[in-house]
């Protein structure tokens, strides 16, 4: 089945004049983001835009170190910006105003580019949560404040952008970035809000259910188009607008996040009518494990967790996977000196979340061939056949005899 890299393959000569932007060419621009364009991009909104193609180029020629994209994240992710700007759907688009910033002391991890596309169009790229392990600590953070500081960010990025350029916007993410998408076109002034044709959340996780209900996010609930594949873990937590799309992934469980496995038809995802049992477990699982805790609970939990993985000194999730042994030995170290009604509250949540998981999701198998009637083999034949040549043998061997 096609997937994004044949969407371009086969869509990637029709210009945006002749065939309007769609969920493909979405999640194709949201992956590009990933790309490290520190440099080579301008970081400045008003600045001068540099050339899609230009800017491959030059990523090209840096130092193998930043084409490392984490432990979580295939290297393949990088070939669909190479393959985006290798035709001519694309490779008119002008970037600018990428930015990358880590912010320890505010826990915050915020990545976004802008995509001037050649119908005027203007495309705003939030990226997901990456290696660091301030993504993740942010991406907890979600569980019990709002908002968070990425969150923020991405209101004001937003609000430059569209103080700088006319046109129709378009926002868009995978994962965090997708959150992010929507937390930026709720929460922006009216002028951008009203600019807006769609925000497209790629599996991202949602919002608490204060948010879900305000008035802000209500105000662009009917342009927000949410896509999760049929396994979703990432797409399900908290809550997300009840209009969302299940697509389907060829990939099992948590792989499913990745959008290379997603299935393409034509201009549009494959989709399915309904999740799938694993799927459905893992959100009714989820909620029943963040809702069982209070808000006071959560945020404690999270603290305590990552002042324990701090105490690693790891900065990447690439530096846990690195000494796995001696970096869990001194997390559990850590752990170990919580005060007793601490330790047990950190045992309950983590006893809770392990306990109720679903079963591990297998691949789908094929569908074994009907069977079908075997043929009798020459040399057995029916009965009565079979009991005319005993007759016929009986009747020789007597001639012979006579």
């Amino acid at each position: 089945m096609s997937n994004i890299i044949d969407y371009m393959d086969w869509r990637g000569d029709v210009p945006l004049y002749a065939c309007p932007f769609n969920e493909i060419d979405n999640i194709i621009l949201a992956m590009s983001a990933f790309v490290d364009l520190e440099g080579i991009v301008p970081s400045e909104i008003d600045a001068e835009p540099v050339g899609f193609v230009g800017a491959m180029r030059a990523f090209e020629r840096v130092a193998e170190s930043r084409k490392y994209l984490g432990v979580l994240m295939p290297p393949e992710m990088l070939e669909v910006a190479r393959g985006a700007v290798k035709s001519p759907r694309f490779r008119e688009a002008r970037l600018v105003g990428y930015v990358n910033e880590i912010d320890e002391a505010e826990s915050m991890q915020f990545a976004a580019l802008t995509f001037l596309l050649d119908d005027g169009t203007i495309y705003v790229a939030f990226r997901g949560t990456d290696d660091t392990l301030v993504g993740w600590r942010e991406d907890l953070m979600m569980g019990f404040h709002a908002p968070i500081p990425a969150q923020t960010r991405a209101v004001s990025y937003l609000s430059s952008v569209a103080a700088t350029y006319d046109g129709p916007i378009l926002i868009g993410g995978h994962s965090k970035g997708g959150n992010i998408a929507m937390w930026a076109a709720a929460f922006a002034d009216n002028d951008t809000k009203g600019r807006i044709r769609a925000v497209y959340n790629n599996d991202g996780p949602g919002f608490l259910p204060e948010i879900i209900g305000s008035e802000q996010f209500v105000s662009v609930s009917d342009r927000i188009i949410t896509f999760i594949p049929q396994s979703s873990v990432v797409g399900v937590l908290l809550e997300q607008s009840p209009q969302y799309k299940i697509i389907k992934s060829t990939q099992v469980g948590i792989l499913q996040h990745d959008p290379l496995s997603w299935e393409v038809k034509g201009t549009q995802f494959v989709y399915l009518d309904k999740r799938s049992k694993y799927g459905a477990q893992s959100d009714e699982m989820l909620k029943k494990w963040v809702y069982s805790m209070s808000e006071e609970d959560r945020e404690q939990f999270a603290n305590i967790l990552f002042a324990a993985i701090d105490s690693t000194g790891a900065k990447t999730l690439t530096d846990l996977s690195d000494a796995k042994l001696k970096n869990l030995n001194v997390i559990l170290k850590s752990l170990r000196s919580l005060d007793r009604e601490t330790r047990a509250k950190m045992t309950r949540a983590m006893v809770n979340l392990l306990g109720s998981r679903p079963a591990p999701q297998k691949a789908e198998k094929a569908p074994k061939p009907e069977k079908t009637e075997k043929a009798p083999k020459p040399d057995k034949l029916p009965r009565t056949e079979k009991a005319e040549k005993s007759a016929r043998q009986a009747k020789n061997k007597s001639l012979k005899q006579l």
